[in-house]
C-alpha cells in the first residue's frame, strides 16, 4: 500500500487512506513536535480542536541566525545579477534557532484567500444567504456585511470610501496557510503575502526582473523582506503560483481560460444562433507550450525566494520549503455531474460544457500540477498534488446539496466558490463577457447582481480554503525540516460524516521517470545514441531533454529528437551566425504519446574546425 499519512479519529472510524476503495485507521489523538515544544491535541467536539503546550525537552540554547546573516549577505552580493541555484545537494542541514516560529505564504489567489467567506454556496440573495455569508452580520435595522473586517485581512480588500483599492489581493483570514497556524499555536507568526492575479515575476524581486502586480505595491519577495528578519525562525514557507503565466492565444492566466470556457457554454446555450463551441478546441494546440513555460518560472521563483530567505538569516536547509499545486474544481467526467442538464449549468452558476470541464482536468489542472512537480524535483524542494482534494465536493457535482442548512455542512456542501452572477440576459453576457474589454471587477459585480465580488467565483470557498490548509498541516507534520524534500498528493481521507476539510491525507507522489545515457565520444556526421524507455512508463504531457554537452560553436549543431512513435522533434538547426559556446540548459516539449520504447538522439556537426564533446544525455518523462 501506498505511504499514507492522515489522522484517525479517536472512535477508530475507518477511512479512505487513498483512492481505492481501501479503508485505513487514524487518531487525532498524536503528538507532534514543533520548535521544540510538544503540542498536545485532543478532540473536544466534532471537527474541533484543541491544544496545550508542554516545556520542551530539547530547548536550544542561543539564537545563531544574526551570525549567519553575515555570510548570507555576503553571498547574495556576490551573485548580484544572477539567480543563486540552491539544490539539495547543496542545502546542508541548517542549525536551529530559537527565534520566533513563522510560516510564510506567497502565491496567486488560490495561496492568498480569495473567496474563502463562503460556507457553500446559496442562491439566496438577502441576510446571511442561508448562513454562507461569513461577512454578513445583523443589525438593529436589518443585515450588514464588513468583507474587509470579517473575510480579509485589512486594506486587501477594498478602500474606506467602499471602493476597489491598490491593493486588491484578497488575502483571507481562512487562507490556507491560517490552518496551519491553527493546528500549531506555537506558531506565532504568520505572514501571508499572496495575492490574487499574481504571476511569478510579481513574486521576485525588481532587480531579480521582478514586477509590481498593481502601482504602488512591492513585489511579494519585497514586501516579505520588511516583515521577516534574522530574529525569525521560519519553520514553512509555501509557494502556489503558475496559474496565472498561463498565455493561450488571447488569455492569459487560468481565470481567463476559465472565462472562455463560459463563452463556449453561452455561445451554445443563451446566443439567439447557438453555436456548437467547446473552449478546449481552441486551446488544445497551444496548452502544452504555455504550461510547459511555468516550469522555467517555477524553477526562477525557488530560487529568488531561498535566495531572499538567506539575505534575512534564514539559510536553505532551516525551513521546510514546498510548493503547491491547483485543485480541479469542476467535475472530471460525465458520471460525476449532478443530475441536472448542461442548459441549465448557468443556471446553477457553473456555466462550462461538459468536454470542456473534463478538458480542464486531464489537460490543464494535471498539465499544470506535473509541471511543478518537475520543477520541485529539479530543485530539491517539496510538493503538494491537491489534484483530487475537492473529489467529491466539485462545482455542481453530483452529491452536493444547496438547500438551507445543507450546504453549512462539509461533507454536502461545494468546497467552491460558484459563478456568482445571477442568471444573465444574453446581452449582459455578450457586452461584458465577450465584447468586455477590462470591465473592472466591481462594476461587473453590480451589474450581474453578484452578492459580493465577482473575482471571488470560481475559487475555493471556506471549506476549500480549510482543505488546503490541512493539506498543508499534513505536510508540515510528516515534512523534516532539515530532511529530504517530500512530495505527496491530497485527498479528502474522510467517508460519511469524517468526508470534511478536517480529514485531509497525504500518500507518496511517484517521482518522474528519468532516463539517462552516458557516453564520452567526439561529435561527427552525426553522433546517435538512444534510450529505452521500459514498457509500462505512464504516459504523461511533456519529455524534457536534458543534454551533457561540450562545444564551442553552437550555432553549428543540429539537434534531433526522435520519439518511439516515430514523431521528430528539432530540438534546434544550424545557425553560423550564434558563435557562442553550447550551453547544458533544458528544453521541453510536449508529448503525449505511449512514451515506452526506443528515443533517438542525433547530432550534426556542419564544421570540422570546432570540435565537441558529447558526454551524455537524459530523458525526464512528465
Amino acid at each position: 500500500m501506498p505511504h499514507c499519512s492522515a489522522e484517525r479519529s479517536s472512535t477508530r472510524t475507518p477511512i479512505r487512506c487513498d483512492l481505492v476503495p481501501r479503508l485505513a485507521r487514524r487518531t487525532q489523538d498524536h503528538d507532534a513536535e514543533l520548535s521544540g515544544e510538544r503540542i498536545a491535541y485532543r478532540m473536544t467536539r466534532p471537527n474541533l480542536w484543541a491544544a496545550g503546550t508542554y516545556p520542551s525537552t530539547n530547548p536550544w540554547e542561543f539564537d545563531v541566525r544574526k551570525l549567519r546573516r553575515i555570510g548570507a549577505l555576503a553571498l547574495i552580493a556576490a551573485l548580484a545579477g544572477g539567480t543563486a541555484q540552491l539544490t539539495a545537494a547543496e542545502s546542508a542541514p541548517a542549525e536551529a534557532s530559537s527565534g520566533t516560529p513563522a510560516i510564510i505564504q506567497l502565491g496567486d489567489s488560490f495561496a492568498s484567500g480569495e473567496g474563502g467567506g463562503w460556507m457553500g454556496n446559496s442562491k439566496s440573495s438577502t441576510g446571511s444567504r442561508h448562513g454562507t455569508d461569513l461577512a454578513a452580520f445583523q443589525l438593529a435595522g436589518g443585515w450588514s456585511y464588513a468583507p474587509e473586517e470579517k473575510v480579509y485581512e485589512p486594506s486587501t480588500y477594498r478602500e474606506q470610501n467602499g471602493h476597489w483599492g491598490q491593493n486588491p489581493c484578497h488575502r483571507g483570514r481562512e487562507a490556507p496557510i491560517t490552518w496551519v497556524k491553527r493546528a500549531y499555536p506555537s506558531v506565532s507568526k504568520v505572514v501571508n503575502v499572496a495575492c490574487s492575479g499574481a504571476k511569478n515575476k510579481n513574486i521576485w524581486m525588481p532587480a531579480n526582473g521582478g514586477q509590481e502586480q498593481h502601482p504602488g505595491m512591492k513585489t511579494q519577495l519585497h514586501e516579505l523582506m520588511s516583515r521577516i528578519s534574522p530574529n525569525d525562525d521560519v519553520k514553512l514557507v509555501s509557494i502556489s503560483v503558475g496559474g496565472n503565466d498561463i498565455n493561450v492565444g488571447d488569455s492569459a492566466g487560468f481565470g481567463n481560460l476559465v472565462e472562455q470556457c463560459a463563452i463556449a457554454w453561452a455561445n451554445a446555450y443563451l446566443n439567439p444562433k447557438p453555436k456548437d463551441v467547446f473552449c478546449k478546441d481552441a486551446f488544445e494546440s497551444e496548452i502544452g507550450p504555455a504550461v510547459s513555460n511555468v516550469f522555467y518560472e517555477q524553477l526562477r521563483t525557488i530560487d529568488l525566494v531561498r535566495q531572499t530567505l538567506a539575505a534575512e538569516g534564514q539559510p536553505v536547509g532551516s525551513y521546510r520549503l514546498v510548493l503547491m499545486g491547483y485543485p480541479s474544481i469542476t467535475p472530471a467526467a460525465f458520471s460525476d455531474w449532478a443530475p441536472i442538464t448542461e442548459i441549465s449549468h448557468m443556471e446553477e452558476r457553473c456555466p462550462v460544457r461538459r468536454f470542456d470541464s473534463g478538458w480542464i482536468h486531464s489537460h490543464l489542472i494535471k498539465r499544470l500540477n506535473d509541471v511543478i512537480q518537475a520543477a520541485t524535483e529539479e530543485r530539491g524542494v517539496g510538493f503538494i498534488d491537491p489534484t483530487d482534494a475537492f473529489d467529491g465536493h466539485r462545482l455542481c457535482e453530483s452529491g452536493t446539496v444547496r438547500l438551507p442548512g445543507y450546504h453549512q455542512q462539509a461533507r454536502y456542501a461545494e468546497w467552491v466558490r460558484y459563478l456568482d452572477a445571477d442568471y444573465p440576459s444574453w446581452s449582459s453576457v455578450g457586452k461584458y463577457l465577450i465584447n468586455g474589454g477590462g470591465t473592472g471587477d466591481e462594476a461587473l459585480s453590480v451589474l450581474l447582481n453578484s452578492q459580493r465580488s465577482l473575482a471571488e467565483s470560481l475559487h475555493p470557498n471556506y471549506w476549500g480554503q480549510r482543505a488546503l490548509g490541512n493539506c498543508l498541516r499534513e505536510y508540515f507534520k510528516e515534512a523534516s525540516e532539515t530532511g529530504p524534500p517530500i512530495r505527496r498528493s491530497c485527498f479528502v481521507g474522510g467517508v460519511g460524516d469524517f468526508d470534511h476539510p478536517d480529514y485531509m491525507a497525504l500518500k507518496d507522489l511517484p517521482a518522474h521517470s528519468k532516463f539517462t545515457d552516458t557516453v564520452n565520444a567526439t561529435i561527427g556526421n552525426p553522433i546517435t545514441r538512444t534510450i529505452t524507455v521500459p514498457t509500462g512508463v505512464t504516459a504523461g504531457h511533456y519529455f524534457q531533454w536534458l543534454p551533457d554537452i561540450s562545444h564551442p560553436r553552437k550555432g553549428q549543431l543540429r539537434i534531433h529528437i526522435i520519439a518511439p512513435d516515430g514523431t521528430l522533434f528539432a530540438m534546434r538547426d544550424f545557425n553560423p551566425g550564434d558563435t557562442g559556446a553550447f550551453g547544458n540548459g533544458t528544453s521541453t516539449r510536449d508529448y503525449t504519446g505511449d512514451p515506452s520504447g526506443k528515443w533517438t538522439l542525433k547530432i550534426w556537426d556542419n564544421d570540422p574546425t570546432y570540435n565537441g564533446t558529447m558526454h551524455g544525455w537524459s530523458l525526464k518523462l512528465f
